[in-house]
This record gives C-alpha cells, structure tokens and sequence, in this order.
C-alpha cells in the first residue's frame, strides 16, 4: 500500500506551544534576574532526563504531559494540553541550613512561574489569536524530603500548567467520479419517486 500523505506534515501544536513556555519563563525569569539581582543563574530545559549536577543550585524542566481533544470537525479539533514545569534547587550551607536554604529557593520561582504563567497577557502565550482558546494554572506539588533519593540539599515542585490549543490538518482532495454505475433507477409514479431495479 502507499502512502496516503504525500506532503509534509509540520510542527503540531503542542510542540510549538513546548517551545513557548520555555520562551516566555526564560524571558520572564531573566528580567526578573536583572530586576531583583539575584545570583541564581536561569537555565530552561527541554524534557531533561539526568539528574541535578553538583555545580547546579537552580534549574526549569518543560515536559509534555497529556492532551484531551474534543469539538473535532473535519480540519479542527481542540485540544486541553498539560504541561509540566519542573522546578529543581539546591540549597548551600550557611547560615541557614542547606535544607530550607533549597525550598526558599524553590518556593521563590514557583512563585514567579505561576505569577507569569497566569498573567493575562500571556493569555494566548504572544502567538496569534485563535490558536489558544485559553490557558491555566492547575496546581503544584512538592517533593516530600523524605522521599530524596540523594543526599544533598535539594528540593522539587512541579507546576501544572493547561493549554487549549487549536490543531488542525489539511482536508484531501478525494477522489473524481468518473461514472455513476448502478442498476437502482428513480422512476416517476403517481406516489412520487420510486427506487426501483433494473438488470443491466
């Protein structure tokens, strides 16, 4: 069989949606950098998998999660599309101990993610109007320390984060009708039209 599709399929949707958030928090949180002069570098991931490095004390992890789609049409169908924003910190010893040294840290920046996340003029995250049906701030979790699997001063939360995203196709050309070859004729009664049989 061959194949069916024979142009390029583009970016989806939820890829592009991805590469905005990531945009817009390391956007945001840079500013927020030179606003505030905070030390802490601002470092964005795409779906990191190793662990935090020892030379680390803060850093963003943008996961795809999960999409529902409904209203389908032909060409259309609207998608709620979780995203995760992972949040790692790493506490220093000091004054105070590496332990809340690393949630203060952690609880700082889920503030201001969720903060830009939710503000109204990333309603469609800057893309054009129609592509976003809207967006939402679900929840956060943390990391119960307890449940560290190593044994430095770190601490996790994770912002969920919904996005209605428009995803479409293009509709296909179908297939010319050369002839409409049958043996069932409309023949004219005094009932009306009546489907009947004819052998060819």
């Amino acid at each position: 069989m061959g194949a069916l599709i024979t142009t390029p399929i583009g970016q989806q949707g939820f890829e592009k949606v991805k590469d905005r958030i990531a945009l817009i928090l390391l956007t945001e949180l840079s500013k927020q950098k030179e606003l505030q002069q905070f030390d802490e570098d601002i470092e964005v991931f795409n779906e990191r998998i190793t662990p935090m490095d020892t030379s680390e004390n803060l850093y963003f992890n943008i996961l795809l999660d999960s999409a529902n789609y409904g209203n389908r049409n032909q060409t259309d169908q609207e998608g709620n599309t979780v995203y995760f924003i992972d949040i790692y910190t790493c506490g220093k010893a000091g004054e105070q101990t590496g332990t809340s040294d690393s949630t203060r840290l952690r609880d700082k920046f889920l503030g201001m993610c969720r903060y830009i996340l939710s503000d109204t003029r990333y309603k469609t995250l800057d893309f054009d109007y129609g592509f976003i049906a809207g967006t939402q701030v679900d929840r956060f979790s943390t990391l119960d320390p307890s449940q560290k699997e190593d044994s430095s001063f770190t601490a996790f939360a994770r912002l969920q984060f919904s996005v209605r995203i428009l995803e479409n196709q293009t509709l296909w050309d179908g297939i010319e009708i050369l002839g409409n070859e049958t043996n069932v004729k409309l023949a004219e009664t005094e009932k009306g039209y009546k489907y009947v049989y004819e052998e060819a």
